[in-house]
């Protein structure tokens, strides 16, 4: 067990099988307030990052890629996806340009299948990919004084520079592949340093993956391993629809995705979802629509407004959609009302 594992389990951190690791440190109501109202420390240990450089970087990930990056300067951040000759998400993350190239921040346990992926469309390019996984920890933080804890004047626009512990640690503004904050990316020798000071840090109050869940819920954040698997969803029915460029040029995937947003093809919509009850069901779980199912739930997690009910992210097909609204779902001997909160191109809170 490492040193910042071993002063998280000192601290009171309850680990489980999910990402991220730590499920709780004992009392998730008051990380929740912390992650609205004061800030909130995320370890988010297993998110993959890589280093890509060389002359044909450039050109690579741009006929690699769905989002329009040809215009990135040094320090900008965006999120980007790589997709299948079907269209299909291979992986999505954060793209952040630098000096010599990019590093992408990919989804948990992704990073040595995607310098693999990758590999396959290198030829004569001159490119070099790093997996440096191991060798930097990621901590996000969330709420209303992430910004000032990270010793920043203000919410940056692009990658920005801090000092934590004396330690020198790069600051990312993010969301949409993890919930609204700032990014931490830290070497990993000084990782205990920082996680410590961050920790005892009056108004930080460190979290796990409940509340996570329930942020990624509340902000519809779509999860590897959840919303997407590698090369089974499209990005419409991610979410990520709104990263797609239809401008760029081609790239793998291009004309599949094209055709579905041309011909209205797309047949799931990704929505946020509410639940009249707590939800006991393994997921992901069916929605129907009388014996129909119409559906799937990818996440859930408790309501923390109402404790009695639950939050969560699915997609349900369109053509069910635009005849209603509420479903039903299984749970145990159960049977639960869903209502859509939102989805993708639906107007549904009319419904």
């Amino acid at each position: 067990m490492s040193d910042l594992h071993e002063f998280q389990k000192k601290n009171g951190a309850i680990y489980g099988n999910s990402f991220p690791a730590i499920q709780n440190f004992g009392d998730s109501p008051d990380e929740y307030r912390a992650a609205h109202a004061g800030c909130a420390l995320f370890d988010l240990t297993g998110l993959g990052f890589l280093k890509l450089t060389g002359k044909d970087v450039h050109d690579l990930l741009h006929r690699l890629t769905m989002n329009e990056m040809r215009k990135m300067q040094h320090g900008d951040i965006l999120v980007n996806a790589f997709t299948n000759a079907k269209g299909k998400l291979v992986d999505a993350f954060f793209q952040i340009k630098n000096a010599d190239g990019y590093h992408l921040i990919t989804s948990h346990g992704q990073g040595e299948a995607l310098m693999a992926w990758l590999d396959r469309y290198i030829f004569v390019e001159h490119v070099v990919c790093e997996n440096r996984s191991e060798r930097v920890r990621l901590f996000l933080l969330a709420g209303n004084e992430a910004v000032a804890v990270a010793g920043l004047d203000a919410m940056p626009l692009t990658s920005s520079a801090t000092t934590i512990a004396d330690v020198p640690v790069t600051c990312l503004p993010v969301a949409h592949l993890c919930p609204k904050g700032l990014l931490l990316v830290v070497d990993a020798e000084h990782a205990l340093a920082v996680y410590q000071a961050l920790a005892l840090a009056e108004v930080c109050t460190p979290a796990g993956a409940e509340v996570y869940n329930m942020l990624r819920v509340e902000q519809a954040v779509p999860q590897f391993g959840n919303e997407f698997r590698q090369e089974d969803t499209n990005p419409y029915e991610a979410g990520l629809h709104s990263f797609i460029n239809y401008n760029k040029g081609c790239y793998i995937g291009q004309e599949v995705i094209a055709r579905l947003d041309t011909y209205d093809k797309v047949k799931f919509e990704y929505a946020t979802l509410a639940i009249d009850g707590a939800m006991t069901a393994e997921l992901p779980a069916a929605v129907l629509d009388g014996d129909q199912e119409v559906g799937m739930l990818t996440t859930c997690t408790r309501d923390p407004q109402k404790s009695t009910a639950s939050l969560a992210i699915g997609r349900i097909r369109r053509k069910a959609l635009q005849e209603k609204n509420t479903f039903v779902i299984h749970s145990g001997e159960k049977s639960l009302q869903v209502k859509v909160l939102s989805s993708t191109f639906s107007d549904v809170s009319s419904s």
